[in-house]
């Protein structure tokens, strides 16, 4: 075979990979059910009107079309189960245990996921992927991920606005960006995670608010999700994006904020505010002490 020839071949073989991959762009997201937060919902043209609810994945990786669409769940409708940030780094260790059950990359995403169903934690309690849940604690070091080349969730395109935003969660505040890089790698892998979706994404839940949310404990409602890309931390193995379990958040359906700013009860409404009144009373605080 000459080298043009194969070249050629080697050509026709990365275009059809990419028509394949592309096939959903172009296709407006549709959830299938009412947002949870539907009244400050904002649109963002050339990329929700353009990427449907299963991102791109190839035609033949079914693990990643899943995860995708599983990644795109806004219409879980129970009452959330209330789960404290250390039960997610639990549930790590349960599907660690597991014999059978590969993940850790984005070529070993699963295609059975039933195995992260039902999972038993505590006193009777099984959660598992899917279960709508509900954590109190504090958003740590929240940034836009994969910002650069885009994720397959999120139609690979570039930049803030269409892709994630992803934050760890602690039960105790802790402000790692006083920390030095190895410091702050390792504060992190002890914490667990969550990240809100780019698609409708209001405008006070982007960072430049969530930054606002220092020591301020959040309530934070959501799907469970297993993010079977990554791994966790291991010991003496930090990772990137680094927390201590693969078991998130996301996507986020809503985010509380506690009005004392120091302890607030999960299961009491009158506790919290949402983030939205948040960001809009910390903005005419600062329009006012800037007219001063």
């Amino acid at each position: 075979m000459s080298f043009q020839c194969a070249v050629r071949i080697v050509a026709t073989t990365l275009l059809l990979l990419s028509i394949s991959s592309i096939a959903q762009q172009g296709t407006k997201f549709e959830a299938g059910c009412q947002l949870p937060f539907e009244s400050i919902a904002l649109e963002h043209k050339g990329f929700d009107d353009s990427c449907g609810i299963g991102g791109v994945a190839s035609s033949t990786d079914v693990g990643n079309q899943q995860q995708n669409r599983i990644k795109n769940s806004f219409c879980l409708n129970s009452k959330p189960i209330a789960l404290k940030p250390q039960d997610l780094a639990t549930l790590q260790k349960k599907v660690d245990a597991l014999s059978d059950f590969k993940f850790g990359s984005g070529l070993s995403v699963p295609t059975d996921r039933s195995p992260l169903r039902n999972i038993s934690l505590k006193n009777g309690l099984s959660v598992g992927e899917g279960t709508l849940v509900v954590v109190v604690g504090y958003m740590i070091d929240p940034h836009y991920s994969d910002v650069k080349n885009g994720e397959g969730v999120n139609c690979k395109h570039p930049g803030n606005e269409p892709n994630d935003i992803h934050f760890n969660i602690g039960s105790k505040w802790v402000n790692v960006d006083q920390l030095n890089t190895n410091a702050k790698m390792a504060q992190l892998c002890k914490l667990v995670s969550g990240e809100i979706s780019p698609h409708f994404r209001p405008e006070s839940w982007e960072v430049d608010h969530l930054d606002k949310l220092t020591g301020i404990p959040v309530r934070l409602t959501g799907q469970l999700f297993f993010d079977a890309s990554h791994v966790p931390c291991r010991p003496n193995k930090p990772v990137n994006p680094a927390r201590s379990s693969v078991w998130e958040i996301h996507p986020i359906y809503s985010v509380d904020v506690c009005k004392t700013k120091k302890q607030c009860r999960v299961d009491i409404d009158s506790d919290w505010k949402p983030l939205s009144d948040f960001a809009k009373e910390a903005d005419e605080k600062s329009a006012s002490e800037r007219d001063q």
